[in-house]
């Protein structure tokens, strides 16, 4: 899922790399944009992938357990390794994102 989810972005990148510019020149009219690399742009929408993964991610993951298992009537107080997975990926793409910005 985590190597999914890095080619999808990926294929976002390549697909708004070409319109780059007339992305930038719509979202904000008279001001001067710069072209930028696809390895920039890429590393930008992983590091969005991780912010989105840190807070996103916990919740459809309880809400995907609520309704695939129910709530079980006795629950613990501490969190399980799966409930932290998303927390995990989301550092991870948010690394990897910072590694492809500084080194673009």
């Amino acid at each position: 899922m985590f190597i999914t989810g890095a080619v999808i972005t990926a294929g976002i990148a390549a697909w708004i790399h070409p319109r780059w510019l007339e992305l930038c020149e719509a979202a904000k009219p008279g001001g001067e944009c710069q072209p930028i690399t696809y390895q920039l742009l890429t590393g930008y929408l992983v590091v969005l992938l991780g912010v989105v993964m840190l807070i996103a991610g916990p919740i459809v993951n309880s809400l995907y357990r609520v309704m695939r298992y129910g709530q079980p009537w006795e629950t613990s107080r501490v969190e399980t390794a799966v409930s932290n997975l998303p927390i995990l990926v989301g550092f991870l793409y948010l690394a990897m994102g910072l590694v492809l910005v500084t080194t673009a």
